[in-house]
């Protein structure tokens, strides 16, 4: 059965585009499933902040100011991403925003001119800002970006015009699937490779385990904390009976983790 809160939404709506018919000579057709998750998502949409809709600053592709444009070309190419923030030496000084198609006039100076030169002032916005105001922001501003600052005045993190329409519709694809959302796939029999920024809670589900720690939102941050530092290429090391094998990592981050597969999967 339709729920009637949802029912009597669409009711209005379809009574506001005509408003003169006779009601009593059409009966109301229940929701359609899309228009149900609409509706679920346009709930969620208005009680949703920037913070929870965010790339993390620590997962944010930047660029440093003094680069040339033929570097910044090179980056570009690389990440797939359309726009990138402009960093002075670390993430957590952000100076400005590059657009991929602010470098086609200096293609042929690409060595010469750097991304300072170029780069557009960046829109700062705090992490608490509800989402459906800052998409109002965007539009009056012309804007697809905006950095996250938290209450201290530190880069949390940057989102875009995408990440608040996918609240919406749910996940659009990317044509360059160059950035696509952590995922994980088998690798061999009884093993998988999986991000290490996979969801700790979607970890958690498929694994059914209880991994839990405050501020820690992946499965590779929460091995870091356990573990009390940052695993080596090919370290291994176990979390209750899942073995873990670290794949990728730098000396600041793991990448990718092989482990034993999820049951039933």
């Amino acid at each position: 059965m339709d729920e009637p809160g949802q029912l009597s939404l669409f009711h209005l709506f379809r009574r506001s585009i005509n408003p003169f018919r006779d009601e009593e000579a059409e009966k109301e057709p229940p929701p359609t499933a899309e228009e149900v998750d609409l509706l679920k998502n346009l709930e969620e949409y208005f009680q949703t902040t920037t913070s929870e809709v965010m790339t993390p600053r620590t997962q944010m592709c930047t660029l440093e100011r003094d680069k040339t444009v033929a570097e910044a070309m090179e980056v570009f190419h690389k990440s797939g991403f359309s726009r990138i923030p402009v960093q002075d030496q670390k993430r957590d000084n952000i100076v400005g925003v590059l657009s991929a198609i602010d470098l086609f006039p200096y293609v042929e100076q690409r060595h010469q001119v750097k991304v300072q030169e170029i780069m557009r002032k960046p829109l700062f916005v705090s992490y608490s800002k509800p989402i459906h105001q800052l998409l109002t922001e965007f539009k009056k501003a012309n804007n697809h970006m905006a950095i996250v600052i938290d209450e201290y005045g530190g880069v949390d993190g940057m989102i875009t015009v995408t990440d608040i329409i996918e609240e919406l519709v749910g996940d659009i694809p990317d044509e360059s699937n160059r950035h696509s959302d952590p995922t994980w796939e088998h690798v061999e029999d009884g093993l998988i490779e999986m991000d290490a920024t996979y969801a700790l809670d979607e970890f958690n589900e498929l694994y059914g385990t209880d991994f839990h720690k405050d501020g820690v939102e992946t499965i590779g941050g929460y091995a870091c904390h356990t573990l009390g530092k940052i695993p080596s290429r090919g370290e291994q090391f176990k979390l209750l009976e899942i073995q873990f094998t670290v794949e990728e990592s730098t000396d600041r981050s793991i990448h990718k983790l092989k482990i034993t597969a999820p049951p039933n999967s």
